[in-house]
């Protein structure tokens, strides 16, 4: 980026001429978030002005998900900062000041999440690796049109493809859903503190009330899966006889429930077995989401949607 002042104009400005070659190296490395001043973007109508002036939905999508991940690390400080050059009434101490910051980059946050949901709800973007099923078709498709030869192998690969992008749009046609146990705000809180972290994705289908969320695709490791049935076994109070863990609760809420089940059963009684053996990695993340969804953690990195 050049040396004239950054704004979140002129960033906008950028992504709306394409004036860069890889979207998430530009906004990790050519963007000097650090030197936005704060008043710029923080506050609710300054970040919506910003992400609805990219013209660009996709675009827009993916630059509203790399700052919502990132908002803590990037504005925090300077948000401080700014607090202390303001000095508002009734902050005292750095402890509020710092309360405050955190304030404020949880409402950034917030009206972030609010803009990623009203483009998520369409279905028309979930993910990138819905992207790249999308964008394999058609390119089988094209390849259908320029050859005769192996049309059956390229049918049958396209079909199965068709069938894993109909699993994302129509999930209730595959018997997925959330089961009442599960329905309520804890664990909407839990799932929504997880899709923060890119460990979830939820999956939508129409009803009568619009687009709504019918279950979810997991994209953590299966060994993490385990942890998380684990936790939420003991959260829910959903074991069975014998302190058996309930797995069956949870196949239709995630929509690749049978490629997770197996090695995550055999990761959790691995370390049942030995009190010595790690916990597997980002453990700490279920255990974080379910203090979120029970308001016990302080400084969360998402907003109360």
């Amino acid at each position: 980026m050049s040396k004239e002042r950054i704004t979140p104009s002129s960033i906008a400005e950028q992504l709306n001429q394409h004036k860069y070659e890889d979207l998430g190296v530009f906004l990790r490395k050519d963007v000097d978030w650090f030197a936005l001043a704060p008043s710029s973007i923080l506050p609710r109508e300054k970040v919506r002005a910003f992400v609805t002036s990219i013209n660009d939905e996709e675009v827009r999508l993916d630059v509203m998900r790399f700052l919502n991940k990132y908002a803590i690390d990037y504005f925090s400080e300077i948000a401080q900062k700014d607090i202390e050059i303001d000095f508002h009434v009734g902050i005292s101490s750095a402890a509020d000041i710092e309360r405050e910051a955190v304030k404020r980059v949880g409402m950034f946050q917030k009206e972030l999440t609010f803009q990623i949901d009203l483009i998520e709800s369409s279905g028309k973007y979930t993910g990138a690796r819905y992207s790249k099923l999308e964008k394999k078709i058609e390119d089988l498709e094209k390849q259908l049109k320029r050859k005769d030869e192996d049309i059956e192998n390229l049918d049958k690969l396209i079909n199965e493809l068709e069938e894993k992008v109909n699993r994302f749009e129509h999930p209730e046609k595959f018997g997925k859903y959330i089961p009442a146990e599960l329905r309520g705000r804890q664990f909407q809180d839990i799932m929504a503190y997880l899709q923060t972290k890119q460990i979830v994705l939820p999956l939508y289908s129409d009803s009568t009330y619009g687009r709504l969320i019918q279950c979810y695709r997991w994209y953590g490791s299966k060994g993490l899966f385990g942890y998380y049935v684990e936790r939420l076994n003991e959260e829910f109070d959903l074991n069975e006889a014998r302190e058996q863990r309930n797995w069956h609760i949870f196949e239709s809420v995630f929509e690749n429930y049978d490629k997770l089940v197996d090695e995550a059963r055999k990761a959790v009684s691995k370390y049942r077995k030995n009190n010595k053996a790690l916990l597997p990695a980002k453990a700490d993340f279920v255990d974080e989401a379910i203090k979120y969804a029970n308001g016990e953690l302080k400084n969360a990195q998402i907003a109360r949607i």
